[in-house]
């Protein structure tokens, strides 16, 4: 599942079920939006975004289009490494 960084969670966590897709439910009792959860690895209910990210796509403020892998995004408990790569995420992809 891909979704938009402004997608707030709650919808993402709809789509995949209406989908049939596991693994995302946990983003009902989160507010906020995708790029937070990037932000922050947003959990609730034992799951969390490090869990479910395969990647996180975003443009750089030299406007260079990246890629970063799960590993790059350095999550830890409630953050990740997002604030040292200096990127605005514009979409992420679930498995």
């Amino acid at each position: 599942l891909r979704a938009g960084t402004v997608v707030p969670d709650v919808k993402v966590a709809r789509a995949a079920a209406d989908a049939s897709l596991d693994g995302l439910a946990f983003y009902r009792g989160i507010p906020g939006c995708i790029g937070g959860a990037l932000r922050m690895n947003a959990g609730a209910h034992g799951g969390e975004t490090t869990d479910v990210l395969v990647e996180a796509r975003g443009v750089t403020r030299a406007g260079e289009i990246v890629t970063l892998s799960h590993a790059q995004m350095g999550f830890t408990y409630r953050n990740s490494a997002a604030a040292t790569h200096d990127v605005v995420f514009t979409s992420a992809l679930f498995q």
